[in-house]
């Protein structure tokens, strides 16, 4: 039999938040042990990244970790299409946003994400933690 504390351990806060909400039998303690585990972050990354050039992928930013992910959204000046994704992102591979379009990406590290983009100059505003 598994232990509540093997529980915890070998699962994400989100998977947790699943066990307790999927199981009516949860007690009390499988409730606390959850919310110790959560982690919040103690800073908030925010900024704005264009891409100079189309077609060329860009970092979102440079290495800051990230405990819940970032939101990525479109700036709504933008003309055409926002690609993210990966360091290999571009207008075939990427996650298309239009202007004011938004997506979460649940990552630890910003430098991770990268965007490109259909028109020179055009780019994403971001908030994350």
């Amino acid at each position: 039999m598994v232990t509540l504390a093997e529980i915890v351990e070998r699962n994400t806060p989100s998977e947790l938040m699943n066990y307790l909400t999927q199981d009516s039998k949860v007690n009390g303690e499988f409730a606390y042990q959850l919310l110790k585990k959560i982690v919040l972050p103690t800073a908030v990354v925010n900024g704005k990244k264009t891409v100079t050039t189309a077609g060329t992928a860009v970092e979102l930013g440079s290495t800051s970790e990230l405990v819940n992910g970032v939101n990525v959204k479109a700036l709504l000046a933008n003309t055409d299409k926002i690609y993210v994704g990966d360091s290999e992102v571009s207008s075939s591979n990427g996650f298309e946003l239009s202007a004011g379009d938004q997506v979460f990406v649940a990552c630890t590290d910003l430098a991770s994400i990268h965007i490109d983009a259909a028109v020179n100059g055009e780019g994403v505003s971001f908030l994350g933690g």
